[in-house]
């Protein structure tokens, strides 16, 4: 019912409130006695112990490939492919689809470019990684991410 011990006890107390009783057809648990509540509330402590664990186990890990230099998971920075065989992220050739009149429209923060583009032969097709046009303050939000300088994950 609950992944945490103060949810359940929350949920109890409603299921209390309202005059209402939990009993499982397939374990042996029922809220209206009082070993039931205490049976009840001893799977709660497992739950949460067991969650706990794995968030510790997996942040642990998460740290341990930081300090490696791998990446530890997440949303990838645009411009960069994780690298399968060493765990590494390895850039990936856009820098020829970026035109020198875009960066200029992006850094002057005017739409200029899109009117050049619309009527060009050829018109730009890149997008970020949601699918979205660039724009200045995607530009910016990349630039500000701190992945581009180092692997890092709660400071490691």
């Amino acid at each position: 019912m609950s992944r945490s011990l103060r949810g359940l006890v929350d949920i109890l107390d409603l299921l209390d409130d309202a005059g209402v009783g939990f009993r499982s057809a397939t374990e042996p648990v029922d809220t209206s006695t009082a070993v039931g509540r205490m049976l009840v509330q001893m799977l709660g402590v497992f739950a949460q112990f067991e969650r706990e664990t794995i968030i510790d186990r997996v942040v642990n890990g998460m740290e341990r490939k930081a300090a490696r230099g791998e990446w530890p998971g997440g949303y990838r920075p645009y411009g960069y492919e994780l690298d399968r065989t060493t765990g590494k992220l390895t850039p990936v050739g856009v820098e020829e689809h970026v035109r020198p009149d875009d960066l200029r429209a992006v850094r002057q923060r005017t739409p200029s470019a899109r009117p050049r583009h619309r009527r060009s032969p050829q018109p730009t097709r890149l997008r970020t990684k949601a699918g979205k046009p660039w724009n200045a303050e995607a530009v910016l939000t990349a630039l500000r991410n701190r992945v581009y300088l180092e692997v890092y994950f709660r400071g490691t």
